[in-house]
């Protein structure tokens, strides 16, 4: 199972519970050290015998290139099988920055990035009729006013860090739709989610 944003909050509270389980978790994030340290962390907290992974490249959603990156170094591990992805770095009400690639943070981050790294495992994930799991928000729901097809980047509109937040979730439920719609032939099954009100580190900016 791998699970992006897993060295903290709900995705390194995910990690536990699945590795509790005996299962295979591999830690996504934006750095090899961070990784790292949270593989030593889980071992600590389920026991010395979990099965934690770490992969020699980060996982930094701001750019695609990393993205490509990580999925390659995932695939080349032969002796790891995709039972599960699960969708769940992001950033909420950040101020207004843009990626490498120069889109909006929030749209990168939390749409973008997952989008490709679901696509680029997507021949690993067949094999296994594996699960995709998308961390969305129940603020999805203000995605209907602030979704702009013609301006996602927010170029043109003046800028809410809330409406930029609320539209990537609405992302992340349209995708897990739209990527079960596809690869449900292949015996993948794709979802959103919302997680309930957690404090962790997302609410940093709000």
């Amino acid at each position: 199972v791998l699970i992006t944003g897993a060295n903290s909050g709900v995705g390194y509270t995910a990690a536990k519970q699945i590795a509790a389980q005996g299962k295979t978790v591999v830690i996504a994030c934006r750095s090899v050290h961070k990784a790292e340290q949270a593989a030593r962390e889980l071992k600590e907290d389920v026991g010395a015998n979990a099965k934690v992974v770490t992969l020699p490249v980060g996982l930094e959603l701001t750019d695609l290139a990393s993205v490509r990156e990580y999925a390659l170094a995932f695939l080349d591990r032969s002796d790891l099988a995709l039972e599960a992805l699960v969708c769940n770095a992001g950033i909420m009400a950040a101020p207004l920055e843009r990626t490498t690639q120069g889109h909006e943070l929030h749209f990168g981050i939390n749409h973008l990035g997952h989008f490709l790294l679901a696509d680029a495992l997507t021949p690993a994930l067949r094999e296994t009729k594996g699960r995709v799991v998308s961390v969305s928000s129940l603020l999805s729901m203000i995605g209907d006013f602030a979704l702009d097809l013609d301006d996602l980047d927010w170029n043109r509109r003046e800028y809410d860090p809330w409406y930029a937040y609320g539209a990537s979730k609405a992302q992340n439920v349209l995708f897990a739709d739209e990527f079960a719609r596809r690869e449900g032939k292949n015996g993948i099954v794709a979802n959103s989610l919302h997680p309930g009100i957690v404090t962790t580190n997302l609410v940093r900016y709000s």
